[in-house]
């Protein structure tokens, strides 16, 4: 687009003409909207993605995230609330980056409060949070002078961090991580206090229940 001095839209409809024919894929689009961010084009990369939709296609999530990452790059804190509406409104769901970009924008408007109520609709989405959202719930309590606050999230980050360490290495071992491995995990988050982690890791043991399942018959089997 820059060498050639072609404007977004013109490198779309390319992209749409040919989209059947070279049996292209969603991410084609959410490539131009990258670009677009990429090299500062903010109104051509929303512009890109109006037009998309026009032409009967989609960008997926992935792509309405690095169009709000870009926006509050810009600090345009605004047009991040005006277009995250947008993406609830036409259907999309949030993933872990979508909820972290809202916690984030929360966090840096020092709401506190509304960033730990998004933190928690995550967890009862089913969608397991990784260490960004602690670390920005640590620096806006920090901001805020809740050092307190910041000292507790410090403490559960890693209790979360250790358990997800032991899952995953008894996973990468071949061992199998049967619902007893997880009840003691479990009951030991909650003997700590940590009721966040333990529902967390109750929601991937649910998620988990058919393998058990399996596994359990295939036990008895023999």
């Amino acid at each position: 687009m820059q060498r050639r001095s072609i404007s977004p839209l013109e490198l779309l409809e390319a992209l749409v003409d040919r989209y059947e024919t070279c049996l292209s894929s969603p991410a084609v689009f959410d490539a131009l909207v990258r670009a677009c961010t990429q090299i500062g084009a903010t109104g051509d990369a929303y512009r890109v993605i109006k037009k998309i939709r026009l032409e009967g296609c989609w960008v997926t999530i992935h792509a309405w995230n690095n169009f709000l990452n870009h926006l509050l790059k810009l600090n345009q804190g605004d047009k991040f609330w005006k277009m995250y509406r947008e993406v609830i409104s036409n259907g999309y769901s949030d993933n872990v980056n979508t909820f972290n970009l809202v916690i984030y924008a929360l966090c840096k408007e020092c709401k506190l409060r509304e960033a730990m109520s998004v933190f928690y609709r995550m967890l009862k989405r089913g969608v397991l949070p990784n260490v960004v959202p602690f670390k920005m719930l640590i620096d806006g309590a920090c901001k805020m002078g809740n050092i307190s606050f910041a000292l507790e999230l410090v403490k559960k980050m890693g209790v979360m961090s250790e358990s997800k360490l032991v899952t995953d290495e008894m996973k990468r071992g071949s061992f199998f991580v049967d619902v007893i491995t997880y009840n003691t995990l479990i009951n030991g988050y909650c003997i700590s206090g940590n009721i966040d982690e333990a529902f967390a890791l109750c929601l991937e043991m649910k998620q988990s229940e058919g393998a058990y399942e399996d596994n359990g018959s295939s036990g008895d089997d023999s």
